[in-house]
């Protein structure tokens, strides 16, 4: 993924650490989230959390990316001006 985004002129290297210390967040919540289940829910726990939870964390994320361009950038009508 890094040597793709670097051939084509894109450096995620700088990115990489807060990517991690998002994905620490993520991954302390999965296992806040089957902590006491039986061995069975659990597993079946883990297959439905990675099927659906990440088609989730990728919406989260498109919704957050749009929440922070608005806050940094505003929505365009003030600049167009």
């Amino acid at each position: 993924m890094i040597a793709a985004a670097r051939d084509l002129g894109h450096d995620l290297r700088p990115n990489l650490m807060a990517y991690g210390a998002a994905c620490e967040t993520i991954a302390a919540a999965d296992l806040e989230y089957v902590e006491g289940m039986d061995v069975d829910r659990m597993l079946e726990s883990v297959v439905v959390g990675t099927l659906l939870g990440d088609s989730a964390l990728a919406a989260l994320r498109r919704i957050a990316q749009t929440v922070e361009s608005h806050k940094r950038y505003g929505t365009g009508s003030a600049h167009a001006e």
